[in-house]
C-alpha cells in the first residue's frame, strides 16, 4: 500500500482556519514550535462531492446530576471546492479540505444561503437538519440501512462524550465553587 497517511495539524490558538495544514511526512513539522494538535485525516463522508462539518449545539445545565439539552437545529459548513483524496500536490488546497466559513466565504465559488431556513442545496452554509435529511435519503436510496436516525447517533456521541469527562468537571466545579451540602 503506497497510500500515505495524512495528518491535519491545528494550532492551539488558531481561529478562522488560520494555521491549519495537512502533512504526510512527519519531518515537515520539525521546527514547528506552536502548540497544536495533529490528528489522522480520515476520508470524509461527502455531500454533493464536498467535505462538510456539522455544528451541533449542546447545553450542559447541570453536571451533578448530569443534564444536557441538545438544540434541534445546528449548522452545516461546506468546502467550496470538490474533495480530492490528499496526495502530494493537493495538500494546500484549503477550499477542498477545510470547512471553515471564514476561509471559504472568500472563494469565488462560495454560495451564500438565500433562504432563511438554510435548505438550499447549492449553498455552502446550510441547516444541519436539511443536511441530515439529505444524508438519510441518500443512504435509503442506496439501501445502506432500513432505519436511519443520524440524530440519535449524534445525541449518543454527545452524551457519551460529556459522561466521559463528567467526573473531572464535577471535581473541578466542587473545588472552584464552595458547595454547601447542608442545604
Amino acid at each position: 500500500n503506497d497510500q500515505k497517511i495524512t495528518f491535519i495539524v491545528k494550532p492551539d490558538k488558531g481561529s478562522f482556519g488560520r494555521g491549519i495544514f495537512l502533512i504526510q511526512d512527519p519531518s515537515e513539522i520539525s521546527g514547528y514550535y506552536t502548540t497544536a494538535i495533529a490528528q489522522q485525516y480520515i476520508e470524509p463522508y461527502l455531500v454533493d462531492e464536498l467535505k462538510f462539518d456539522l455544528r451541533v449545539y449542546a447545553l450542559v445545565v447541570s453536571i451533578d446530576p448530569l443534564r444536557i439539552y441538545l438544540h434541534r437545529e445546528g449548522l452545516a459548513r461546506f468546502c467550496t471546492e470538490k474533495y480530492e483524496k490528499p496526495r502530494d500536490g493537493n495538500l494546500e488546497l484549503s477550499f477542498a479540505h477545510l470547512t471553515n466559513y471564514a476561509l471559504n466565504k472568500n472563494n469565488p465559488n462560495f454560495q451564500q444561503p438565500t433562504d432563511k431556513k438554510g435548505q438550499d442545496k447549492s449553498c455552502h452554509k446550510r441547516s444541519m437538519q436539511s443536511v441530515i435529511k439529505q444524508i438519510e435519503e441518500e443512504l435509503q436510496e442506496k439501501n445502506k440501512t432500513n432505519e436511519i436516525d443520524l440524530m440519535k447517533g449524534i445525541e449518543e456521541i454527545i452524551r457519551l462524550t460529556v459522561i466521559s469527562v463528567q467526573p473531572y468537571i464535577s471535581s473541578c466545579y466542587k473545588t472552584a465553587i464552595h458547595v454547601d451540602d447542608d442545604k
